[in-house]
């Protein structure tokens, strides 16, 4: 074997090792909050943060300007519902297959600026102080 050949086999060799992370690298997408079922049934649903009917909204998904929308399973709806119709900046890992994202961290808009709400690192942080017990 040559070394060119040999340079071309470990390049081929590295691409293929490296493919998994790069398909598994982290995103950044913005857009609001909206309940999951208005969006499902095609309904325009109240943008007033105190509206009863999202007590029975079961989730609620961030939707992209562009009409995608992404579930957010590991994000508490209680912090989800904090922010219904914010607009809200979302980092972590896309699964495309079921349009979910597991979120390593999540922004909200605040006076021009993003401030981070939850994350990841927020939440072990709290479990190493034994705030959650």
């Amino acid at each position: 074997m040559t070394k060119l050949a040999f340079k071309n086999v470990l390049v081929v060799f590295f691409i293929i090792l490296m493919f998994p992370l790069i398909s598994f690298a982290e995103e950044t997408a913005t857009g609001k909050l909206e309940g999951l079922m208005c969006l499902m049934h095609h309904k325009e649903c109240s943008h007033a943060k105190l509206d009863p009917h999202l007590m029975f909204e079961h989730d609620f998904v961030l939707l992209l300007s562009n009409g995608e929308y992404y579930l957010l399973p590991n994000i508490p709806r209680d912090v989800k519902i904090q922010h219904i119709h914010d607009e809200l900046k979302v980092t972590g890992t896309v699964n495309k297959k079921f349009n979910a994202m597991d979120v390593s961290e999540l922004q909200v808009k605040k006076d021009g600026k993003y401030e981070t709400v939850w994350s990841k690192k927020l939440l072990e942080e709290a479990y190493k102080n034994n705030q959650y017990k």
